[in-house]
């Protein structure tokens, strides 16, 4: 008999390799990837605003992420999906949605580099916006939900990624993952 298509959940700090993760384990497991930080990037260049610029409109009105939120767990609820947004886990926990849920971490010079590389911005201004994203996003889920973003307690596994190759990180989530794709 077929196991239940899972909900597996990657939160992370910017530069953590959450994307990367997330679409290397939905890639594997033959599941469906929904990813906050992607939905917020195209309503951001949608709208011609930077992150920093989003995210303060989005600590001004908060239906905006209530609404992100709403369709990450519509998403989380079907199963079959590699969800990544920082408020998955702790909203997947509240709705008692089973999931595997994991917390990915970097050292912030590291995931200054990995931002900077990927964005084509220098280290310091990657760290700098890195720091405030972390900041405002703190803040905001904070102030929607009593969200202490620097608690683990929601998470399954903690993983340095900046200790692992992209590819080691993806087979250590696989590798607490119980279901055999079929």
């Amino acid at each position: 008999m077929p196991s239940k298509k899972p909900v597996i959940i990657i939160c992370g700090l910017a530069g953590s390799g959450k994307s990367t993760a997330a679409t290397a384990i939905a890639k594997r497991f033959k599941l469906a990837h929904v990813s906050a930080g992607d939905q917020f990037r195209a309503v951001a260049k949608e709208r011609k605003m930077s992150l920093i610029d989003l995210g303060r409109y989005a600590a001004k009105h908060p239906e905006f992420d209530k609404e992100l939120d709403r369709r990450m767990m519509a998403a989380a609820k079907k199963g079959g999906v590699v969800l990544d947004g920082r408020a998955s886990a702790y909203l997947a926990r509240r709705l008692k949605i089973p999931a595997l849920k994991i917390f990915l971490t970097v050292d912030p010079k590291e995931s200054a580099k990995r931002v900077a590389a990927r964005d084509g911005i220098s280290k310091a201004k990657a760290l700098n916006m890195s720091a405030q994203r972390e900041r405002e996003i703190r803040t905001r889920l904070r102030t929607l939900y009593g969200l202490d973003t620097s608690s683990t307690a929601y998470y399954d596994a903690v993983i340095q990624t900046d200790r692992y190759t992209p590819k080691d990180v993806a087979d250590l989530i696989a590798s607490l993952v119980t279901y055999d794709g079929n």
